[in-house]
């Protein structure tokens, strides 16, 4: 109800709030309620606008989230989707020199292999 309400606020003052806020919160309340098929819709359209904007920083982060969405789904070629959304993830950070999440990543995907 909450986002529905924003979705109108959105509509009437359009520069605010910031859509980026309103689909941070989208993605943020389908994953508590593990919506995993919503989440994954919201991520592949929130991934399409960091993206085309060149936020390249949080289109990683998307990434390395959507992939732990693929991880807690566990449907058919969700490992697979995750080891691929990783792997993206960690050339965007490594070339971005963001070591800390280098190293995420690098843990996530270890544990994948075990």
């Amino acid at each position: 109800q909450l986002l529905v309400e924003a979705e109108r606020q959105m509509e009437k003052y359009p520069r605010f709030p910031n859509p980026w806020f309103y689909s941070r919160a989208q993605i943020e309340l389908v994953i508590a309620k593990k919506e995993w098929d919503a989440a994954v819709d919201a991520l592949e359209r929130f991934i399409g606008y960091a993206e085309g904007n060149g936020f390249r920083w949080e289109h990683a982060r998307l990434l390395l989230e959507w992939g732990d969405v693929c991880l807690a789904r566990g449907a058919a070629g969700d490992l697979d989707k995750a080891r691929e959304l990783y792997q993206q993830s960690l050339v965007m950070f490594t070339e971005m020199g963001a070591d800390g999440y280098v190293r995420v990543v690098s843990e996530k995907m270890d544990t994948l292999d075990i």
